[in-house]
Parts: structure tokens; C-alpha cells; sequence
């Protein structure tokens, strides 16, 4: 008689974390680009989605998921200010 067994996996708790920290890290980098960015204006005095909306006025497409990551952290300060 063969007994066949059955493995569950389970992610440790820690793997979903350190996803979590590194998707905030690209998207940190990905804001950081977009504030060393010299087409899309100055950058020191003014918050980012604020330079975001002040490029998009004056025609420069800055790019979108940038606007999209600073609306969808409104509180948070790594997101918000550069």
C-alpha cells in the first residue's frame, strides 16, 4: 500500500514583506528620477505632484504612473515630497 503525501507551501511571512520593500523601493527610485529630471522643470520649493501638474500644463508629458504613485500614497512623505 503506497501512501501519498501532501505538502503544503507556505510563504513565509518575510517574503511578502520583503516584496512590499522592494516594490516601495522601485517606485521610490522610479519618483527620484522624475525629480532629478530637468525636463519637467524645477523641483526645489514645490511639492511633486504639484511639478507633475505644472509640467502637464505647460505640454511636457511628464510620465503617468509617476502621478499615479503620488496619488495613490497621499499621506505618504517619501511619495509626496522629494
Amino acid at each position: 500500500m503506497t501512501t501519498t503525501r501532501s505538502f503544503k507551501f507556505s510563504a513565509p511571512a518575510q517574503s511578502t514583506s520583503d516584496a512590499a520593500d522592494l516594490q516601495r523601493q522601485t517606485e521610490i527610485q522610479l519618483l527620484k528620477h522624475f525629480d532629478l529630471n530637468s525636463d519637467f522643470g524645477p523641483c526645489i520649493g514645490i511639492m511633486r505632484l504639484e511639478r507633475w501638474e505644472r509640467a502637464e500644463k505647460f505640454g511636457l508629458t511628464p510620465p503617468m504612473d509617476v502621478r499615479d504613485l503620488i496619488v495613490q500614497h497621499p499621506g505618504d512623505e517619501e511619495y509626496i515630497h522629494w
